[in-house]
């Protein structure tokens, strides 16, 4: 129902106001938004319904919903804490829309030339240039990407920032957060068991954020060994994914692939013999 009334709302409030500048989304929220939106049945519906239930949103609305959100983020400019928020969970969104790249391509462009010098560790813009990283990549260019990894996780409040993020998304952190200031402290207290499991999900090739995924997994098992020495499934799903790429993903950027090296071999330590 919330994901309904936000896309409603979206298309008929235009640019008046948005909940996208009043809290920071969950997986749950946005793949229910992307099930009507992009046509991917989200897992908990699939589980119950098959992955070919469909969501009834036509091609009219979805062209609506996005052409408002793209208008929602150009008339909300500026370096305040919620217009930071509301566009980059625009461009993440916006990533669904195949009409919507060269959009993306300038607004990349525009961000950049505001935000993209800023390497020196956290910022309020980090955030905002993950997500239009992730949404690039999303839509078939990653190079974005790869300068985000190289230069913008270079220390260890943005490891922990971007660790505390993706613990949000998968919602293995409770509360819902206002706005993206939670992800600039220290790694929490979480177990990190189910983020990890849920990296490991992402750990395919045609994961189109795959070098985030695995520099994450890598950050995460270096800071919590005990998920994987504690957990020899896991340990061996790790294993056997991160060797399943070492063979099929010759393309991959050097640091991602010594990341991914390093994920199999503690992975493949701490599942012991087979």
């Amino acid at each position: 129902m919330d994901a309904d009334l936000f896309i409603s709302n979206t298309i008929e409030n235009g640019t008046e106001h948005s909940l996208l500048g009043d809290w920071v989304a969950t997986r749950c929220w946005s793949d229910l938004l992307a099930w009507g939106l992009a046509g991917r049945t989200p897992d908990v519906i699939s589980k119950h319904l098959g992955a070919s239930a469909r969501a009834s949103l036509t091609p009219d609305v979805r062209s609506l919903f996005f052409e408002a959100l793209r208008r929602i983020a150009d008339v909300t400019q500026g370096e305040s804490p919620d217009a930071m928020l509301l566009r980059r969970q625009v461009y993440y969104m916006a990533a669904w829309d195949p009409e919507s790249e060269q959009w993306l391509a300038s607004t990349e462009r525009n961000e950049l030339r505001q935000h993209g010098g800023r390497t020196n560790g956290w910022t309020p813009a980090w955030p905002l240039l993950r997500s239009i990283a992730v949404a690039r990549a999303c839509q078939g260019d990653p190079t974005l990407l790869h300068d985000f990894i190289d230069n913008h996780l270079a220390d260890d409040l943005c490891e922990a920032a971007n660790l505390n993020y993706w613990s949000y998304w998968v919602e293995e952190t409770t509360g819902i957060a206002g706005s993206d200031d939670f992800m600039a402290v220290d790694l929490g207290a979480q177990q990190g068991g189910t983020l990890l499991r849920h990296l490991a999900e992402g750990l395919e090739s045609d994961v189109p954020y795959l070098p985030l995924s695995i520099h994450a997994s890598c950050a995460l098992i270096q800071r919590r060994p005990a998920l994987i020495m504690e957990d020899h499934e896991l340990a061996r799903r790790l294993g056997d994914q991160a060797a399943k790429l070492l063979d099929v993903s010759a393309g991959l950027p050097a640091r991602t692939r010594r990341e991914l090296e390093n994920i199999h071999f503690a992975a493949k330590m701490a599942a012991g013999p087979t």
